[in-house]
C-alpha cells in the first residue's frame, strides 16, 4: 500500500475541537501554570480552561506549550501543541488553512512523532 494523503494528524489537532482532551502545560511565561494538568472544559480567542480538580483554571494561550492527549488511531498519545498557533476563536481556528503559513507548519512538524 502507497502512502495515505491528506491532512498529517498532529497538524490536524491545530483545526479541530479541543475541549474534551486532557492537557498538561509545558511551557508559559507565567511560570505557576507549568505543570498544571486537567481537562480542557472552554475555549476562547485568547484562553483556554480547564478543570483541575475541582477548581476551573484559567490560562492565556500566548507563550504557551501544552501537552494534549490525542487518539492518532493507536489509543491516546501525547502531542506538544504551541498556544501561539491556537491564538483564534475556536470556530476560526477549525476553519483556518495551516498549509498557506509555512512557518507555523515548519514549527508544528517538528513536533510531529516519528512513525
Amino acid at each position: 500500500m502507497g502512502k495515505q494523503r491528506g491532512v498529517h494528524p498532529v497538524r490536524n489537532l491545530y483545526m479541530r475541537e479541543l475541549i474534551g482532551s486532557s492537557m498538561r502545560v509545558l511551557e508559559h511565561t507565567d511560570g505557576g501554570m507549568v505543570g498544571r494538568e486537567g481537562l480542557l472544559v472552554d475555549e476562547t480567542r485568547n484562553t483556554l480552561s480547564f478543570l483541575e480538580g475541582e477548581r476551573t483554571i484559567t490560562l492565556p494561550k500566548k507563550g504557551s506549550r501544552l501537552e494534549v492527549q490525542v487518539d492518532l488511531g493507536e489509543g491516546l498519545t501525547p502531542v506538544s501543541l504551541d498556544g501561539d498557533l491556537l491564538m483564534f476563536r475556536p470556530e476560526d481556528r477549525i476553519k483556518k488553512n495551516l498549509k498557506r503559513n509555512v512557518e507555523s507548519w515548519n514549527r508544528i512538524r517538528a513536533d510531529i512523532p516519528e512513525p
